[in-house]
């Protein structure tokens, strides 16, 4: 098994860290919030981390996050997620859904807690954007909800997507 690469990206919300192995990215995330610091490894020219450069570039630049044809280490992955995480990449940048709808139309209905659980470990920050998932309004609409690296944090990318307007 070889070393992994690891490399920075520095960003609007702080710096992100991407990790990848021998089968794809297995991490992106906020780098303070990583359970264990990394130094940056490996060539910055690799294929894998070129392309998932550019399309962060181009998200932060006000275009979409399209993971189609990156490859993703979902081997520690449960199927309950793997069926939220396949659902959500459906939503698209400047929508939002509720935990409970994403439960139903990932084919769960009923967990909407479950869902939230399976944000909160997401490892694919952005590509998988958990950040679009809030809760029910108590008098309709929509809530901030949770996030693993903090609402504002969460409020930030809402806004970058034009979306923050929906919340409450």
């Amino acid at each position: 098994m070889e070393d992994p690469l690891i490399v920075n990206y520095s960003s609007p919300i702080g710096t992100l860290q991407a990790r990848f192995n021998e089968r794809g990215l297995f991490r992106l995330g906020l780098l303070s919030n990583m359970n264990e610091n990394r130094e940056p490894s490996g060539e910055h020219n690799d294929p894998r981390w070129t392309m998932l450069k550019d399309r962060l570039d181009d998200y932060f630049a006000g275009e979409g996050l399209d993971p189609n044809g990156m490859d993703l280490d979902l081997s520690s992955i449960s199927d309950f997620s793997r069926d939220v995480y396949k659902e959500l990449a459906k939503v698209p940048r400047g929508q939002v859904i509720t935990y409970g709808d994403l439960a139903e139309r990932a084919g769960h209905p009923g967990a909407a807690r479950a869902v939230g659980r399976a944000m909160n470990s997401n490892p694919f920050l952005l590509l998988v954007p958990c950040h679009r998932v809030v809760a029910r309004g108590s008098k309709g609409g929509y809530a901030m909800g949770g996030f693993a690296i903090g609402t504002e944090i969460k409020r930030i990318l809402l806004s970058l997507e034009g979306s923050i307007d929906r919340i409450r």
